[in-house]
């Protein structure tokens, strides 16, 4: 029997709730569920990016350490009398003021980067942890957390191309924050900042008190 052809339009059920797939194979659906899976980790590795980022403060500190360092030899050498400081404690400082500019300058990097789960500077990530743990004896345990969270089994998953698609479907989705978590991440912050600053101003007027 051939269709009325006065009947109206008949639509495919099926199809009308099938899943939407967007550019990449991946449906919304998938893309919120795999969110959902991985929101705490998710918190966990933008909140330590935020405190690696902290670390930039050295971008300004390191290379006025340094250049301090280098007219305090300078001077030294141009001294007729005997000079005031140890030179190998000099040039020890003018070493101590590059690699705090190296760290300053990689720390915004690292720390938008994990901020943004950005999963091409996994290496670096690793590399400034190492750093909080070999250098900072205040941040060794916060450096060995950092450490342990990035090697998690559920971090390829969240520092991957397929994550980055999720995010960029379910910009609502945000990990819940809570009032003592912010306090608590306040608290970080601060300690996070004496940490970096408090021992190398102590080491400075060790190494330049006459």
């Amino acid at each position: 029997m051939d269709p009325n052809p006065y009947a109206p339009p008949q639509s495919d059920v099926n199809a009308l709730w099938a899943p939407v797939e967007v550019e990449g194979g991946m449906t919304l659906a998938e893309a919120e569920a795999l969110r959902q899976a991985q929101l705490p980790h998710e918190a966990r590795l933008r909140s330590m990016g935020a405190l690696m980022f902290l670390g930039s403060i050295h971008v300004i500190v390191g290379p006025l350490f340094f250049f301090w360092s280098c007219l305090s030899w300078l001077g030294d050498q141009l001294r007729m009398e005997e000079p005031p400081h140890h030179p190998a404690e000099l040039e020890r400082a003018i070493m101590v003021g590059v690699a705090l500019t190296v760290f300053g300058a990689l720390s915004p990097l690292s720390g938008l980067g994990l901020r943004r789960l950005d999963p091409r500077h996994r290496a670096l990530y690793t590399t400034m942890a190492c750093a909080w743990v070999l250098f900072f004896p205040f941040l060794s345990i916060l450096g060995l957390w950092a450490l342990y969270w990035l090697h998690h089994k559920a971090t390829p998953t969240v520092l991957s191309v397929e994550h980055q698609e999720a995010r960029r479907l379910t910009p609502r989705l945000e990990p819940p924050q809570t009032f003592g978590g912010r306090v608590l991440f306040g608290i970080l912050v601060v300690f996070v900042l004496a940490a970096l600053t408090v021992p190398l101003a102590l080491y400075t007027t060790t190494v330049f008190s006459p």
